[in-house]
């Protein structure tokens, strides 16, 4: 995995060496530098493949109240797509607060790999790569089978890397002017994956999974030594995933330690809000309750290092700030 990270990160790269103006130059420097310090996380499989179907009441509400990216800035790369999505400054926590989203198509992926209500984009000739942006927000989870999951998006950019090196930026409205269907689908795309990306953060944040990060010690340093501003690609940077105890101890070649608690006590820090009328002076508030995990959370195996972040945890602070705006013409 990391292929569609990896190419958008040298199609940045070019847009940013051969922007033709001011405006594009300042998108293009804003976009690399954020792909530059996302956190990548990857799935092997297309997202319907693994994402829970439907939610209960008290599952969408407590996801509604306590949404929030393990880093102030991700991106997810699964079977069919990659989405980056950012907080702002504040990194909070709930669903409706203001994130930027950057969704990035290849052209030539697999359709197996979509879901059958993803909208089919036409692609124009030579285009490779397209990236949609824009600030998504009042994002809401719903309950039951069949739920709508909401969210708004404001003002969208595509950016289109063409196979002869041709850049193509449109807004919404340029796309609306002009009746350019591409466009418009990319936006319908771009709420779609959206969604799928927040859902797939859920799937991250379920305290039943360990964020475990995994990198080549090798080329990790030989990136580091680089004097320039190239984007670590997916084998020069940490890449993470999120599994179950014990399948990381599989990867990590651990085993449990004899006479050590029972792995149903591992649970990784999550938010608990305090409900119970029990609760005289605590009640309504929320803490964090600190990961707990057996024996060893390090490895080196064969050149790489995995690690299990045990000191990952959910931000406090509840959304509400506004966006400052990232990426030139966007807005909420």
């Amino acid at each position: 995995m990391g292929q569609i990270f990896d190419k958008i990160a040298g199609a940045l790269e070019r847009w940013v060496s051969s922007a033709s103006t001011a405006h594009e130059a300042t998108t293009a420097v804003h976009a690399k530098k954020i792909l530059s310090c996302a956190h990548l996380f990857t799935f092997d499989k297309p997202s319907q493949d693994f994402l829970p179907k439907s939610y209960t009441e008290e599952e969408a509400a407590f996801a509604n109240e306590n949404f929030f990216l393990p880093f102030k800035t991700i991106a997810i790369e699964d079977a069919a797509t990659m989405t980056l999505l950012s907080d702002d400054e504040k990194h909070h926590r709930g669903a409706a607060g203001n994130r930027l989203v950057f969704d990035v198509a290849i052209r030539g992926t697999n359709k197996v790999n979509f879901a059958k209500d993803d909208p089919d984009i036409p692609w124009l000739p030579g285009q490779q790569v397209v990236m949609t942006t824009g600030v998504v927000s009042c994002l809401r989870f719903g309950a039951g089978i069949g739920a709508v999951n909401q969210a708004n998006v404001g003002e969208i950019v595509s950016i289109s890397f063409y196979e002869d090196g041709h850049i193509e930026l449109v807004t919404g409205a340029q796309a609306h002017a002009l009746g350019l269907q591409t466009v418009l689908l990319t936006r319908q795309a771009l709420i779609k994956n959206a969604l799928v990306a927040f859902h797939e953060v859920l799937y991250i944040n379920n305290p039943d999974y360990f964020i475990i990060s995994e990198q080549n010690d090798h080329e990790v340093e030989r990136q580091r030594k680089r004097n320039g501003n190239r984007i670590a690609r997916t084998h020069q940077r940490p890449t993470y995933k999120a599994l179950r105890p014990t399948e990381i101890r599989k990867r990590l070649r651990l085993s449990l330690e004899k006479g050590a608690s029972p792995r149903v006590h591992e649970r990784r820090a999550h938010i608990r809000r305090f409900r119970s009328e029990k609760f005289t002076h605590k009640r309504g508030q929320v803490k964090i309750i600190k990961a707990c995990w057996v024996g060893k959370s390090t490895a080196q195996i064969d050149g790489r290092t995995y690690r299990v972040l045990l000191n990952l945890r959910p931000p406090l602070e509840s959304s509400g700030a506004d966006h400052e705006g990232l990426i030139p013409g966007s807005e909420t």
